[in-house]
């Protein structure tokens, strides 16, 4: 039980360090649940850079630099990839921002999981559709929660958390809704 209460105060004292930007991932969690739940394809991907917006924010107030950049680079790349769908000139632009970033804001391995999430979401919003999208960001999902328990972003984990099982029932419903529509062409 005392290890509980050792937890708990943990967790708050963390908090107390920056309590706006610890606060801020409420609206990015938010904005993510609905993302996960209800939307693919192109809706899936201007959610998904609302998010990274939201979350640049909180990661710059905590002072995680690399997430922060990385975040703000991501809303851009997820505006371009909007509009130019299967554009390699354009991945490879952003890989090679995500590589600088990383080598100038490197600070230990654990660093590299914003960078390797950025190379990941940039393939998946390019060049992957349907719902291999959505299980593709399962993994960076991972990864993030992987990176936010490490460097104490509250929400982030929390977050992380939540939307690996919200996002596995959105692939399901996805999956069923997909199945149902098949069904139905087949009928006709």
């Amino acid at each position: 039980m005392e290890s509980v209460t050792v937890f708990i105060n943990e967790v708050i004292e963390i908090f107390l360090i920056a309590p706006i930007g610890q606060s801020i991932w409420l609206i990015a969690f938010l904005v993510s649940i609905y993302n996960f739940l209800f939307c693919k394809n192109k809706k899936f991907i201007f959610f998904t850079m609302i998010a990274s917006l939201i979350w640049g924010i909180h990661f710059h107030i905590i002072g995680l630099t690399a997430a922060a950049l990385i975040n703000g680079v991501d809303v851009i790349k997820n505006i371009f990839a909007l509009k130019y769908e299967r554009n390699k000139y354009l991945a490879s632009i952003f890989v090679i921002f995500y590589v600088i970033i990383w080598f100038l804001t490197y600070n230990w391995y654990i660093s590299l999981i914003p960078t390797l999430n950025a190379v990941l979401g940039t393939f998946l919003v390019f060049f992957v559709r349907g719902i291999w999208l959505n299980l593709g960001f399962i993994v960076v999902v991972m990864l993030w929660g992987v990176y936010n328990f490490l460097w104490h972003s509250i929400g982030g984990f929390m977050t992380d958390i939540t939307l690996l099982f919200t996002w596995i029932i959105g692939v399901i419903r996805i999956m069923l809704e997909e199945k149902k529509a098949d069904r139905i062409k087949e009928e006709k």
